[in-house]
């Protein structure tokens, strides 16, 4: 659970925030996921499937600059097809693996159906960034892990903002609010109330 504590990050709340055309930010995985996804209300809280899509179509409107990585597109595919396996298995009754589920021909073409109508949302709403990261020894991207809450994409998909000077995030992720110097836009009410209470909830 995220605390005051742990908070290093500015944090600006989305649902009461209006979104400026100076604005930058990256659109994390999760917002894509329900914005893209066409069953994406059906794991999902109302407020996500609510404030992200609403807040990002009004930065679009404002003219702020949206960016998503391959990461982020990497990273939905594999999130869509989980979601797609999860209602087969709960339809059908049956427990079954990802790589069996992947040769059934219908299945499949679902969530490749998916998966392409969600890169094409991603293309309208969003500016791709490329990634040019090398991983080596002693490399950021370790010292991010080792440092911050991130799992492996997260601190990947942070190496890659900072390399392009994008220092915002719209995501619903407690993790990214423990990453000092970025601000993080978000309705988490959990992230905002931590964010409060360090003193790092920027009103504007």
């Amino acid at each position: 659970m995220i605390t005051s504590e742990n908070i290093k990050a500015n944090v600006i709340d989305i649902r009461s925030d209006n979104p400026q055309k100076t604005d930058r930010f990256l659109v994390d995985s999760n917002v894509w996921f329900w914005i893209a996804y066409s069953k994406a209300s059906l794991n999902c809280k109302n407020y996500q499937s609510t404030y992200y899509p609403q807040y990002l179509c009004e930065a679009i409107a404002t003219e702020a600059n949206t960016h998503y990585f391959s990461l982020n597109v990497a990273e939905l595919a594999h999130t869509i097809e989980k979601s797609e396996r999860e209602l087969f298995k709960k339809s059908n009754g049956v427990e079954i693996e990802v790589k069996d589920f992947r040769h059934i021909e219908l299945e499949r073409k679902k969530v490749i159906s998916e998966v392409r109508n969600a890169h094409y949302i991603l293309n309208q709403a969003g500016v791709e960034l490329p990634v040019d990261i090398p991983v080596g020894k002693d490399h950021d991207l370790i010292n991010d892990i080792a440092e911050y809450l991130l799992d492996g994409y997260d601190a990947l998909i942070l190496e890659a903002m900072k390399a392009k000077g994008v220092y915002s995030i719209l995501t619903d992720d407690s993790d990214y609010a423990c990453v000092e110097d970025i601000t993080v836009f978000t309705a988490n009410r959990n992230v905002i109330t931590a964010a409060k209470g360090a003193g790092k909830l920027i009103v504007r």
